[in-house]
């Protein structure tokens, strides 16, 4: 073996000699094998830990390029959380200006109720003292007319009504709720119930005159009897005008009767529902039909002195469950419902 490695050394790396010329002066610069091997390894151990540096160099760098990668996504990810968040912020003052908006809402919503609250206790005792003064119980009609009204103006559903109008869910009316939102049923008094079945009376119940114009001819009750001579019970009112006067509806209402009724001449009849209705006799001219709907103050008739009668003039009738009532006390009460004399 250290044969061969002498024979390779001799073979690959022999003696060599380099001249060197320097100042005139030749010098020989004599190269053993041995040196040109150590030379050899010297480059080789070089190269090698340069070629190991380059490595390093370039793991280092890649390294690098990756940390710089990472870096980018990491700025690019900041940046994506900064626009969130000031999404966030806009979005959370935007909920922030909806919810104070909603809170203005809902105070305004309960003063305008606290408005109604007070407003109802005054009409509630407004309306008892004028339905009351027609000497009509109007206490057990109160749930019924409140109900109608519920249904009329698309109010809150509620619970049944009790006979004294109190209830856990009463309707809100619709000019309540109009606008600011309908606030939880719990806190609903049931005074607007009342409220509402005494004010959709006061809509239905016939309260107004029946002219623009006139006097008073003869009152309800016992009177001398023109034809007959005698006293006898006047079921209605007489109100005298000029022939051809205007005659109106008092309360709205469905025309059950409209013709000719003997001793009444021309004759309409209207129910205005509650059970309630009105009697206009002795009229000129029909101006409505049997089953026609009428609203209140809607034209029915003109005055006139058909029939059994004694000159021009309206003979007027308020009926409640089948029993004639004093229209004057409907009208007295009227005025005070209305606030104005019709």
């Amino acid at each position: 073996m250290t044969g061969w490695i002498s024979n390779a050394k001799r073979r690959w790396f022999p003696e060599r000699q380099i001249l060197l010329r320097q100042g005139g002066e030749v010098r020989y610069l004599a190269l053993s094998s041995t040196r040109q091997l150590a030379g050899v390894a010297i480059a080789l151990v070089g190269g090698v830990g340069i070629g190991a540096l380059f490595a390093v160099l370039s793991v280092q760098t890649i390294n690098l390029g990756l940390q710089d990668h990472r870096i980018a996504g990491l700025e690019a990810a900041t940046a994506e959380m900064s626009i969130a968040l000031k999404d966030s912020a806009g979005t959370m003052a935007a909920r922030q200006e909806r919810l104070a908006a909603t809170e203005a809402k809902l105070a305004a919503t309960e003063n305008r109720l606290d408005w109604y609250r007070s407003q109802a206790a005054v009409d509630i005792k407004r309306l008892e003292a004028a339905l009351g003064s027609t000497g009509i119980d109007f206490e057990s009609l109160v749930p019924a007319a409140a109900g109608q009204a519920a249904a009329r103006d698309q109010a809150l559903p509620t619970a049944p009504l009790g006979a004294d109008g109190s209830t856990t869910g009463a309707p809100f009316m619709a000019e309540l709720a109009g606008g600011l939102g309908v606030p939880p049923r719990s806190t609903v008094p049931a005074s607007p119930v009342r409220w509402s079945g005494l004010r959709e009376l006061a809509r239905s119940v016939p309260l107004a005159r029946p002219t623009d114009r006139g006097w008073i001819s003869s009152r309800y009750g016992r009177r001398r009897d023109p034809f007959k001579k005698r006293r006898v019970r006047h079921s209605g009112l007489d109100i005298s005008a000029p022939r051809g006067t205007p005659i109106y509806a008092t309360a709205p209402g469905r025309v059950t009767k409209a013709g000719w009724n003997g001793p009444y001449g021309r004759f309409v009849e209207i129910d205005h529902g509650f059970g309630f209705k009105t009697r206009y006799g002795h009229l000129k001219k029909l101006r409505v039909k049997r089953g026609q709907q009428v609203d209140y103050r809607h034209t029915i008739g003109t005055m006139g002195s058909s029939g059994r009668s004694s000159g021009t003039h309206l003979h007027y009738e308020v009926v409640y469950q089948g029993k004639t009532q004093d229209p004057a006390k409907f009208i007295e009460a009227g005025y005070y419902v209305f606030q104005e004399r019709r």
